[in-house]
């Protein structure tokens, strides 16, 4: 009777494992930087940068874990594989120190082509410099970059040179240093009519005249500029 109850025991529990269901694996991401399929686990990205934002920003353990999984399928989230951080062909963030507004964080920085709105070329907004605009300056992760280096830097200059002229001006007498101080500043801006016109001045002002042929021959140069800068 005892082996009897065993048997039907054993029988019961070979039923019932059997009718569990094994755990459906979690499909694989296919990496947005190098296209390839990548295995989801806790051990890389994208889950494993997800578990150091909840470690760092306790608030976001409150989502349900494997966010950054559905967001990265939906194409909601930029990420790269560890693969790819690893090749150098994309740069790991640190989403607990972006801005991110209303957008979404960033696990990964790629290297974006832009059009610079002033010049129309084309300029790269690096990876690296994605990462200190995000991540040091604080800036919102949606803002991106409409000029190129040259033309900010450019663009930079002027609005230095405007509060230049401001100060000269808040103080002006008419001098022939001030004129020429303006005139400076004037072409440093790109604005060579203005600039001609203070030099004019100040020759106009001047009562040296090796001063005024030097003058004579900035004006010179000044008007030749301007008539080739004309289309």
């Amino acid at each position: 009777m005892g082996g009897k109850r065993k048997s039907q025991l054993k029988t019961t529990s070979r039923a019932a494992s059997s009718s569990k269901k094994p755990k459906a694996r979690v499909p694989d991401l296919i990496c947005p930087c190098c296209g390839e399929s990548r295995a989801v686990s806790e051990k890389v990205a994208p889950l494993r940068i997800e578990l150091l934002m909840r470690a760092h920003v306790p608030v976001w353990s409150n989502l349900e874990l494997g966010w950054s999984v559905t967001a990265a399928r939906n194409k909601w989230l930029s990420w790269a594989c560890d693969a790819c951080f690893k090749a150098g062909w994309a740069l790991e963030a640190k989403p607990w120190l972006q801005s991110y507004g209303y957008n979404s964080v960033q696990f990964a920085y790629l290297d974006e082509t832009k059009t610079c709105s002033d010049c129309g070329n084309e300029f790269v907004f690096a990876a690296t410099e994605q990462a200190f605009w995000y991540e040091t300056l604080g800036f919102l992760i949606y803002s991106k970059p409409k000029h190129c280096v040259q033309c900010r830097h450019e663009r930079r200059a002027v609005k230095q040179a405007n509060l230049e002229i401001s100060e000269v001006l808040g103080s002006f007498e008419g001098s022939i240093p001030e004129l020429l101080q303006l005139a400076d500043l004037y072409e440093k801006m790109g604005n060579l009519p203005k600039a001609l016109e203070f030099v004019r001045r100040a020759k106009n002002k001047s009562r040296d005249e090796i001063e005024k042929q030097v003058l004579l021959e900035r004006i010179a140069l000044f008007e030749l500029d301007f008539i080739s800068s004309k289309p």
